[in-house]
């Protein structure tokens, strides 16, 4: 320690630099101690010995390497009564510092070290006063199981000490199951954004019409634009963000919940978090809305001042960030920019080329020319397969073009030129594929951090129609070597992403041909994906050796209906904490909106079953006692 301190002799008020190697790298901070004399040095000192802490405390709770070589003398052992912790048998006086997986170990949350069976949830360097070195638990009492250790720091003197607290959760001390329920979605995704473990609130906005905001108006592109009806469903969709939410969090939302709706979370586990009902028009963006409520943004100024959180929302645009200039509150994700490069087709389809990946035969054309060009290079496979036009930024089925024949690419090619001649420019951002026939296709999420380093979250089958995504099917039936492809195929993806500016959280769609051929990236998707809204879901509701079948019933219905009819229809169906199996209800208010909008209504819900046949018949179940509702009438059908 002397060594890493330098010479000695300093006062107990002067700071000193610690070592930090994070990443390859050498970073060096000055720390302060506190001050031993008299109150007006301590006023002085009290700022920026809190600063220096803040600073430490989210270097180690970062995944900073703390390396250090720390001399322990006999009363520190009789201390921390933990002699065989200390000693390290290398001669007397020279101790091993702290413990395994502090002293030259990067300290990553979450992370299981063999040497000490514990789970590392965070480090710190605490000075403290030598005549009572417990009162490091002033900077925030260790939980039941945690340790302190006391090293000598020879340049405090005789004022101070300097104790390094590591938080450890032994695994004979606590379940497994406990240990899985420290390291949720939430700390995860927290280490993603490059944010503290600890008091992380997040604002969670679910604007799923984000996407429509990344198209630029000077791109030509196909027809499909969302109606009124649309309009109103995506922000009913906001309600789905209520999964994710803790009780310290806040929810963004265009219309209050039915309280029913909550009081059957409650029974779940959940713990309502606050929510903030931006109202308005119909027709306006949920981001909108709550720029134009002066009362709304005054309530999240209010929550941001009173927590510190961070703003989440499903994807970034220039509304949202407005947003967060407007009502104080920071984002915790990348900029509009970023979003808006990475999600499109053209970025997904140059980068699986580049890192070579394998993908359709296909051409990107940024121009109408170059569209021509592309489909007469493609026009040979027509005698094999049709082709498929895709606008780079089309979403949910919107943007998709089928061409079967060349007078089909022929009047697509003279319809867009109509449009640039119409509009006064012929800028486009298209791709043309081979389209491939398909046995299933595949949905997978990771976390890509602000290092380039993923982290899977989940592999799910996709259960999509026309296009358009329907719903999932957990757990996947891909074979061990395709899940490990996948894995791989992300970990390329995320230094990727985390090379142009994205971190968070990613959603990838994949396919496999009726061949068997995996194809690893379709698209990428880098925002919240509607499965991440499940991952609680599935995480705490469906345990190994059950499915669950997470679909949306389509419908219409001639007026509004509460949650409490909507659970009488249900009846024993239902899903129950005490149960385990039924239909859970994961969002009401697109189906509570239907009919009020003018437009479909759609009930989300998981069937949760010890089958996939179970779950289709879940569905078909649901289906049914859905239309015994008066005025309800099924716009789908059942999936088998």
């Amino acid at each position: 320690m002397d060594r890493l301190l330098g010479a000695g002799g300093r006062s107990a008020g002067a700071g000193f630099r610690f070592p930090i190697y994070q990443s390859g790298c050498h970073r060096s901070f000055p720390v302060v101690p506190p001050c031993g004399g008299t109150a007006g040095g301590r006023l002085r000192h009290r700022a920026a010995r809190r600063a220096s802490l803040r600073r430490l405390d989210r270097i180690g709770a970062g995944g900073g390497r703390l390396q250090t070589d720390r001399r322990y003398d006999a009363d520190v052992r009789r201390r921390c009564g933990r002699d065989d912790d200390l000693d390290a048998g290398r001669g007397p006086g020279l101790r091993r510092s702290i413990a395994p997986a502090v002293r030259t170990r990067p300290l990553r949350a979450g992370q299981p070290e063999p040497g000490d069976g514990g789970l590392i949830l965070r480090a710190r360097l605490v000075p403290c006063f030598r005549r009572d070195p417990l009162c490091a638990a002033s900077h925030g009492r260790a939980c039941k199981g945690s340790r302190l250790y006391f090293g000598r720091a020879g340049s405090f003197g005789k004022a101070s000490r300097l104790a390094v607290r590591a938080v450890c959760y032994g695994y004979n001390g606590y379940s497994e199951r406990r240990k899985q329920a420290m390291e949720t979605f939430r700390t995860k995704l927290a280490r993603a954004c490059g944010w503290g473990l600890t008091g992380a609130s997040w604002a969670w906005l679910g604007n799923f019409e984000v996407e429509r905001d990344w198209k630029r108006a000077d791109v030509l592109g196909l027809p499909g634009l969302p109606g009124r009806a649309s309009e109103a469903l995506n922000n009913s969709l906001s309600e789905l963000a209520l999964l994710l939410a803790a009780p310290e969090d806040l929810v963004l939302l265009k219309r209050a919940p039915d309280p029913d709706f909550l009081a059957y979370l409650a029974e779940l586990g959940w713990k309502t978090p606050s929510f903030v009902v931006a109202g308005g028009e119909e027709e306006l963006p949920l981001t909108r809305s709550l720029l134009d409520n002066a009362s709304a943004l005054e309530t999240i100024r209010a929550w941001t001042k009173a927590s510190s959180g961070r703003l989440m929302p499903h994807g970034v645009s220039p509304l949202e960030e407005e947003l967060a200039r407007k009502s104080g509150l920071p984002l915790a994700a990348p900029l509009s920019a970023v979003a808006r490069r990475v999600n499109s087709k053209v970025y997904s389809r140059r980068l699986c080329a580049r890192l070579g990946i394998r993908q359709t035969e296909g051409r990107i054309a940024l121009s109408l020319d170059e569209l021509e060009r592309a489909l007469r290079e493609l026009e040979p496979l027509l005698s094999q397969t049709p082709l498929v036009l895709k606008d780079a930024m089309g979403v949910s089925g919107k943007g998709i073009l089928l061409l079967d024949s060349e007078a089909r690419c022929r009047q697509a090619l003279r319809m867009l030129r109509q449009a640039a001649d119409k509009r006064g420019y012929a800028r486009a951002e298209f791709i043309v594929e081979q389209w491939i026939s398909k046995s299933a296709d595949v949905n997978y999420q990771f976390l890509v951090g602000k290092n380039g380093q993923t982290e899977m979250l989940g592999v799910l089958t996709a259960l999509v129609h026309g296009g358009v995504h329907q719903g999932h099917l957990h757990p996947h039936t891909l074979p061990p070597e395709a899940e490990r492809e996948l894995a791989d195929t992300a970990a390329s993806i995320g230094r990727e992403l985390a090379y142009d500016g994205y971190y968070g959280v990613v959603g990838v769609d994949a396919m496999v041909g009726s061949d068997g051929t995996l194809y690893p990236c379709v698209e990428i998707n880098a925002r919240l994906n509607m499965s991440t809204y499940h991952t609680r879901v599935l995480s705490e509701h469906v345990p190994e050796g059950r499915y669950a079948l997470i679909r949306a019933v389509p419908f219409t219905s001639v007026a509004p209906f509460p949650f409490a009819v909507l659970r009488d229809a249900l009846g024993e169906a239902l899903y129950t904490k005490r149960g385990g199996r039924g239909i859970f209800v994961c969002a009401f208010a697109p189906a509570g909106m239907s009919g009020e909008a003018g437009g479909p209504g759609r009930l989300y819900a998981a069937m949760i079953g010890d089958s996939r046949d179970e779950c289709l018949n879940g569905y078909e179940q649901c289906c049914k006692r859905l239309q015994t509702i008066a005025g309800v009438q099924l716009s789908g059908q059942s999936l088998h």
